[in-house]
């Protein structure tokens, strides 16, 4: 689009490259343009998240266009190289888990029962064979576990997600980690969108009613909304961000500083670039800390294979 071309064009240019069955999507696209869908429902019918084109939705307020489409590829782009890393931080302990499973498995259908055998012939190491095979069965509770928590968090999330805007968000922000990724989540997305908004001339008031309209059962519109009830009762923006909720605790002094400074759109622009580094930041806290873990659980799989197999031979030296 910065070359000149229009976004129909555009759209009918890259489809073909990036999904299976082109054909069928530009007949989609063609109906799509031809009822007067918006550039956000058409890549909604493409397959994006409604959370993700919120800059696109408000593009039609500002007019910026390719603008809202580079800050959604920037954010495709930061997510799909975290989730690079992250498979590449659990892929290896990943493969080695499967193979200490798998010689658990030999362990315990061609080693125990030889042990078993030779010890019953002895007299003795019953303890230390009931034992052992606790011992080899550390990995299915390992992988018991994962399921568990993998079928709990399904439908919880799932009835998580049906809930009020204002329930998630008060549930959300009683989680200690879970809180601190909503704040930085949420306010990175309102001071990018404000300040584009009140950097192109669009007064606050109307500015809040653009963002508050994108997804209205979104925690965002409802914050926003909380923003703008505040600032009608003669609240400035800070004070009204400040007892929304849901943001960052130094946003509303970053808001305060740029009203102070006549600077506010490119104050927020700034602070949003600033979030943007942070959750980057905090997403590599998370993955050097992933790899470490299931290291350690590897570690205990391989210790208790090793008294697993230890502790049979031990019982069959006092026995001798």
């Amino acid at each position: 689009m910065d070359e000149g071309y229009t976004f129909h064009d555009s759209v009918r240019m890259l489809l073909p490259h990036h999904i299976s069955d082109p054909s069928g999507a530009e007949r989609a696209l063609e109906k799509n343009l031809r009822s007067g869908k918006s550039p956000e429902e058409i890549l909604a019918d493409v397959g994006f998240s409604s959370a993700l084109l919120i800059p696109v939705g408000i593009s039609v307020s500002h007019g910026n266009l390719p603008e809202s489409l580079r800050t959604v590829a920037g954010r495709l782009g930061r997510r799909g190289r975290t989730m690079e890393k992250m498979r590449k931080a659990t892929f290896y302990p990943a493969v080695l888990f499967c193979f200490i499973a798998l010689l658990f498995i030999l362990f315990r259908t061609m080693f125990m029962p030889n042990m078993e055998k030779m010890l019953s012939s002895r007299g003795g190491g019953e303890d230390a064979v009931a034992l052992s095979a606790y011992l080899l069965r550390l990995p299915d509770v390992i992988a018991g576990v994962v399921l568990i928590f993998i079928a709990v968090a399904i439908p919880v999330y799932l009835i998580w997600a049906k809930k009020p805007a204002e329930e998630r968000l008060r549930t959300a922000l009683s989680v200690p980690v879970l809180s601190k990724w909503v704040r930085m989540g949420q306010t990175t997305v309102f001071a990018r969108e404000m300040g584009t908004l009140l950097g192109g001339g669009i007064p606050l008031q109307q500015a809040l009613g653009i963002v508050a309209a994108q997804d209205s059962n979104s925690m965002l519109a409802m914050i926003t909304r909380n923003v703008e009830s505040r600032i009608l009762t003669g609240d400035p923006l800070h004070e009204a961000v400040r007892h929304a909720g849901g943001f960052m605790p130094d946003f509303p002094s970053f808001i305060r500083h740029g009203e102070e400074g006549g600077h506010l759109p490119r104050e927020m622009l700034v602070y949003s670039e600033l979030m943007d580094e942070k959750i980057g930041e905090e997403s590599e806290k998370l993955i050097a800390v992933v790899q470490p873990v299931l290291f350690g659980i590897l570690a205990v799989c391989i210790m208790g294979a090793y008294l697993a197999l230890m502790l049979p031979v031990y019982s069959m030296i006092e026995l001798q």
